[in-house]
């Protein structure tokens, strides 16, 4: 199944935003966002639609990995000034 297709199955949109999350996800040596029409296939070089949890661990990583990207799930302490100890010093 190429890039392309597992998007769509998984049921986004197709653009450069979903194709990269999906490089991401991979971590492969294939860029989607460049190559949407390249086959997706895990580590070992199982295609990816064949693994029995998938589209659903690509989904749940996706919304967690953009929640992270927007700042929702930030650990504490990332940006500067924000723990506890250092606002007590002010």
């Amino acid at each position: 199944m190429t890039a392309r297709e597992f998007i769509e199955w998984a049921g986004y949109e197709v653009n450069r935003k979903t194709l990269f999350a999906l490089t991401q996800y991979v971590a492969g040596d294939i860029d989607y966002s460049q190559f949407p029409d390249a086959e997706v296939v895990t580590e070992d070089g199982t295609p990816l639609n064949e693994c029995a949890e998938e589209p659903a661990l690509f989904q749940e990583w996706v919304d967690r990995f953009y929640r992270s990207l927007d700042g929702h799930t930030r650990p504490l302490g990332a940006y500067p000034g924000t723990m506890p100890e250092e606002r007590s010093k002010k």
